[in-house]
């Protein structure tokens, strides 16, 4: 764990749990990640070092709204899913309508060479249909490379997006879960400090009694 940031991080001046403890204790990139054992250690050390009960209450209760709040946007991703799930579909259907208009010409072509080569000589008309066969290949595969090449910019803007936003969600999920089992634990040494502090307040006022009845 990095020291302390300089400047002083009030907690009443946090929106959330989560970026008071980035801030104050210079910890989490962006709120993403997990923590070495040492520096969960420290952390849960300090916090306990720094409030009260009740403070590490109130960021406990702030951590769990988080907490609820990303559980329940799991629900988003599988709105995502059928959202992209949609899109491929669309452009699958796209590519086939711009299929469809070779499949048309190539038929219309051939109906149209019936007329128009019916009276060529053999050879003449067996060079004219390569010639107008190989016209309507290269057309073909110009119209379909296209097809293909927009087909894979948007294949890859959507993969890369949809990983974007999961690698985001689960790492920023992780460190909330982190952070919220942090703040469980410095709850309870904190309550064992309390309660041996009280304890020991109470033996010391015993003793002192005692010492008065001598």
């Amino acid at each position: 764990m990095n020291k302390k940031n300089p400047k002083i991080i009030k907690l009443d001046e946090m929106e959330t749990a989560s970026k008071y403890i980035r801030k104050k204790y210079s910890i989490g990139f962006w709120g993403l990640g997990i923590l070495k054992l040492g520096d969960i250690n420290k952390l849960r050390s300090d916090l306990v070092k720094d409030h009260t009960e009740s403070e590490i209450i109130s960021i406990k209760a702030s951590i769990d709204t988080q907490f609820e709040h990303y559980k329940q946007l799991t629900s988003i991703i599988t709105i995502l899913a059928l959202i992209f799930t949609m899109i491929f579909t669309s452009i699958n259907t796209q590519i086939n309508f711009t299929m469809k208009p070779m499949d048309w010409i190539y038929n219309a072509n051939q109906e149209l060479n019936k007329d128009l080569n019916k009276n060529m000589k053999p050879d003449e008309r067996t060079g004219n249909l390569i010639k107008q066969t190989n016209e309507m290949a290269a057309e073909y595969f110009k119209v379909t490379k296209a097809a293909f090449n927009a087909l894979q910019m948007n294949i890859y803007f959507i993969a890369i997006f949809l990983i974007l936003i999961i690698y985001t969600y689960f790492g920023r999920f992780r460190w909330i879960v982190l952070v919220k089992n942090i703040l469980e634990e410095a709850l309870k040494e904190k309550k064992r400090e309390k309660d041996e502090d009280e304890r020991k307040g109470k033996n010391r006022n015993n003793l002192r009694m005692q010492r008065l009845m001598k």
